[in-house]
């Protein structure tokens, strides 16, 4: 039975303490209440600001619970005018099959690589309050806000001017090549660099690049956790390799793997140098088709990056920048 407009906000029950959150119960409660046919089609819905006051809710969540419902076609809404309900409910969803009731979607059905990442620990969450030292977590208190502020002030400046084109532009990829190669002992070609948003979105090309689900692959162990997640989940078995003095260790009875990754410059978690032997060892066993050393990104069989490491310097085809910077903060 259609609802009179001074009675809708009293069917709606709003829940503060749901983890839903009250922009999406009320989108939820209204599509029901559509569907059910008790806000029946060419009913103007009240303003903003009043049901925002009627439901003891801020302005915004009405809002943007308004605009959700008109992108799913249920309501027609323009600026300066209330939204009015366009869609017949009652008889329409009942012979559908989708009575209001039932119109809240399950969850989806994951994908291999999502049900694998799930049964991963990463990211790491800790529910103790924050500490000095916590992996993954920096001190902001030491970020240049003022200097990054002017920084984006000076690009938006001149954003006008700037031609459009990839993110991956080829003057940042010809910077980027000096100073690896100036500064990190990498040499590698402009085209030889992707410029990624993190150094988990590279481990992520990484994996679904050369990984196929059974293959083998090492890891540090203590190791960053943010790698074997992502090895795991493009379907590899995962090996924890153990460290000494010099880094981590050799494995000569073991079967080569797939992929080795490392943090040679800087090892996560413990800080420690691998030593030029040891790094050259993984380099001796690495030649194509003898699995590979990774500690960047790459598309080829053997791969490694040892910062300021001489035998290390012809043997990298290709860099990734976001995992460089990632290997040398930790």
């Amino acid at each position: 039975m259609p609802v009179s407009e001074s009675m809708i906000a009293g069917l709606v029950e709003l829940d503060r303490a749901d983890e839903e959150g009250l922009v999406a119960q009320l989108t939820g409660q209204l599509r029901r209440l559509i569907a059910a046919g008790r806000l029946a089609k060419g009913r103007a819905l009240p303003s903003s600001r009043r049901f925002a006051s009627d439901l003891g809710v801020s302005r915004n969540t009405v809002t943007y619970a308004f605009e959700q419902l008109a992108a799913e076609g249920y309501l027609e809404a323009s600026h300066g005018r209330r939204p009015v309900v366009t869609v017949d409910g009652g008889e329409r969803f009942e012979a559908a099959g989708g009575g209001g009731s039932s119109l809240r979607p399950g969850k989806p059905r994951l994908s291999p690589w999502a049900s694998k990442l799930t049964q991963t620990d990463w990211p790491m969450s800790y529910q103790a309050p924050l500490k000095p030292l916590r992996p993954g977590h920096g001190d902001a208190r030491e970020f240049p806000n003022e200097v990054w502020a002017r920084c984006l002030r000076r690009s938006a400046v001149r954003a006008a001017k700037r031609e459009l084109g990839p993110v991956n532009r080829t003057r940042l990829r010809e910077a980027l090549a000096h100073y690896l190669a100036a500064g990190r002992g990498v040499r590698a070609t402009v085209d030889q660099i992707m410029v990624l948003p993190s150094a988990q979105a590279a481990l992520t090309l990484i994996a679904a690049v050369l990984i196929t689900p059974g293959d083998e692959v090492w890891v540090e162990d203590p190791g960053y956790p943010g790698a074997a997640a992502a090895f795991r989940a493009s379907g590899a078995r995962v090996t924890g390799i153990g460290l000494d003095e010099q880094g981590m260790q050799r494995m000569p009875g073991m079967t080569a793997p797939k992929l080795v990754f490392m943090t040679p410059s800087h090892q996560h978690p413990t800080g420690r140098l691998m030593s030029l032997a040891r790094r050259s060892e993984f380099l001796r066993s690495s030649r194509p088709g003898k699995g590979g050393s990774s500690r960047t990104t790459t598309m080829a069989n053997s791969i490694m990056t040892a910062v300021r490491c001489r035998p290390c310097r012809d043997s990298m085809p290709m860099a990734a920048c976001s995992m460089s910077a990632h290997s040398r903060r930790r």
